[in-house]
């Protein structure tokens, strides 16, 4: 399945906007630089970029750091 990176940074979020995709995108600068490609066509590293802020916008950063 071709999944872009903002529909992958959308999937299973209820919400919450304490992470916006924003943030991710300037937290994570090499997928705001990717952000039309398609997830499959990340490297590893910028794959797990995109699960990471993926997580951090679900469940939001472990100890709350900002």
């Amino acid at each position: 399945m071709d999944v872009r990176i903002e529909r992958g940074q959308t999937v299973g979020l209820l919400g919450r906007d304490d992470w916006p995709l924003q943030r991710v995108l300037q937290t994570f600068l090499r997928l705001h630089e990717r952000f039309d490609h398609l997830a499959a066509q990340l490297s590893g590293d910028e794959q797990q970029m995109l699960s990471i802020g993926r997580e951090f916008r679900a469940v939001g950063v472990p100890g709350g750091a900002a």
